[in-house]
């Protein structure tokens, strides 16, 4: 009897994806893309939640949100700011009010570009970080998922603050309505979320032609903004406290860019106060942001440390 036939065994060639001995480099690289689309898809917003004491929050790629830890977050301090006392003042009650479990409302900061909402915003958050507040910002889109994020802090001892910086839409009526349901019903999902936003915005009903094109007036004269424009302050009335900053004045200026350059370690010379309002002449209103960068820009001329 003839001795069996033995099918030779084929040997793996160089680029033979069954090779044992893989290219480390793109195995590594094949691990990363796995990781980034199970993170677009099925974004692990619990793990993430257990790290950090701060996230950022956003839409994601296929539908719902999606948290992310923020392993440096600025929180300014209070001391750096002048003139903002009483909406410091306002925010911190509220904030206080709500980590002590008492009733508290969903704040909106107003008021133009460089006022300070933001610095004054988060110097509160960060004060209150150590008694035990978490931050989580977003954009308006992340806020139109915030049944989600509340679903996932429900019950959980911590309380949360969703920070939105720059409120502003175009005429986007759908997201006006996500956001409404979202904020209406963010309290009732988990009592340990709270909104605070800030808005460019002075006022919350149109100021320019274009937004005024599909107002009517009635026979009595009365005037009756359009759909759009009743969505808006419909989203608006979601939030139970509302804080008005105000661009200062030449004398409040001042006195900003004079504790900005001390802050800096620059006496304020009084040639120094006339240069700090050409500064801001030449760059646009006079504001705490112009003060800011003005003191930041003696400070390193003259040779001073970053503070």
């Amino acid at each position: 009897m003839p001795a069996p036939t033995r099918t030779p065994t084929r040997k793996a060639s160089p680029s033979h994806p069954s090779r044992a001995s893989a290219d480390p480099s793109v195995a590594a690289a094949a691990h990363r893309i796995a990781d980034l689309l199970e993170s677009v898809i099925a974004p692990n917003n619990a793990a993430a939640l257990s790290r950090g004491t701060s996230w950022r929050w956003s839409r994601a790629l296929f539908g719902g949100g999606k948290l992310t830890p923020s392993p440096r977050p600025r929180f300014p301090d209070l001391s750096e700011l002048r003139g903002l006392d009483e909406q410091i003042e306002m925010l911190s009650h509220n904030l206080r009010q709500f980590l002590h479990g008492r009733p508290a409302n969903h704040a909106l900061l107003t008021g133009p570009r460089g006022c300070g909402k933001s610095s004054a915003a988060r110097g509160v958050f960060g004060k209150f970080q150590r008694q035990g507040l978490r931050v989580v910002e977003s954009d308006p889109e992340g806020l139109a998922e915030l049944p989600d994020l509340a679903a996932l802090v429900a019950g959980r001892p911590e309380k949360f603050v969703v920070f939105c910086d720059d409120l502003s839409f175009a005429q986007n009526t759908a997201l006006f309505n996500l956001m409404k349901s979202a904020l209406e019903g963010a309290m009732i999902a988990a009592d340990n979320l709270l909104v605070c936003a800030t808005s460019n915005r002075r006022y919350m009903l149109p100021e320019r032609f274009a937004e005024n094109l599909g107002a009517q007036v009635d026979d009595d004269g009365e005037l009756h903004p359009d759909e759009t424009t009743e969505e808006k302050t419909a989203l608006f009335d979601r939030f139970g406290l509302w804080l008005p900053f105000f661009a200062p004045d030449w004398g409040e200026y001042d006195a900003i860019v004079a504790h900005r350059l001390r802050l800096s370690g620059v006496h304020p010379t009084s040639a120094l106060l006339r240069e700090a309002r050409q500064w801001a002449e030449t760059r646009g209103p006079h504001n705490g942001r112009a003060a800011r960068q003005f003191a930041a820009a003696v400070a390193g001329r003259k040779g001073k440390a970053r503070k």
